[in-house]
């Protein structure tokens, strides 16, 4: 349906000057939601499998001729308008990772990198919908199990509340640390010295906000989806 035969079919739409506001909002399994909301009260939502068609998408609907419109970006109302659509609730990065690796975004891989060779200390994750975020840190001072830590810990915080999310991680001692924060959330006490600044209270909101983590175990350099953190984690090339 074009934005002009909508309007005619209302009959509500006087031509004119009209604005429309906007939001674009990206799903745990890798679409981007949008919306776009007239001030005549008519909206129309889609759904797209890159930002880029998103957005075009939502442009497409201010081509009708008799009328000029004003874009202005605004918040996707994603709650209301796609319910039960889980929205990713931080803007990440997408990434091409192989298809065999794609799933409902549910998994995602953590990993921290610290290298004496050329300084470089960093954290990253990946989900299997190929959302990403990495990070790289001061090398002075860093410790590796603060690095996987802060991986796992912005991983678990861009999830919607309601959802199981399967962290793979390979690291014993983040892996301990997470566990024991989950167990005592609020009351958890015993933070060493090496956990980053904030990666505790990411944890806590996390599982406070209502997402299920389960932490699981995975060998170095032998899953996939973990070698795409890897190698985000250490400034490498990610994409498929």
């Amino acid at each position: 349906m074009t934005f002009r035969s909508s309007l005619r079919r209302t009959g509500r739409h006087l031509l004119g000057r009209h604005s429309l506001t906007c939001g674009v909002g990206q799903t745990m399994s890798g679409y981007w939601v949008w919306s776009a909301q007239c001030d005549c009260d008519l909206r129309w939502r889609g759904a797209e499998f890159s930002a880029t068609a998103a957005y075009s998408a939502m442009r497409g609907l201010a081509s009708d001729r008799d009328s000029t419109y004003t874009y202005r970006p605004g918040e996707c109302d994603a709650e209301s308008l796609w319910p039960g659509v889980p929205v990713l609730r931080k803007p990440v990065r997408r990434i091409e990772i192989p298809r065999g690796l794609r799933g409902t975004g549910r998994v995602v891989a953590c990993d921290g990198s610290l290298r004496s060779t050329d300084g470089h200390a960093g954290w990253a994750f990946v989900t299997n919908a190929g959302w990403s975020r990495s990070k790289y840190l001061p090398f002075e001072g860093a410790n590796i199990n603060g690095l996987e830590l802060m991986a796992i810990a912005q991983a678990v915080r861009v999830f919607p509340g309601g959802v199981d999310v399967w962290v793979l991680s390979d690291s014993a001692e983040a892996r301990a640390m997470t566990a024991g924060i989950l167990r005592s959330q609020r009351n958890f006490r015993n933070r060493p010295s090496w956990v980053l600044p904030g990666s505790l209270q990411m944890i806590v909101a996390a599982a406070v906000r209502g997402v299920r983590i389960h932490v699981v175990e995975v060998r170095s350099k032998t899953h996939p989806l973990h070698n795409l953190a890897d190698r985000a984690a250490r400034n490498l090339e990610v994409a498929a």
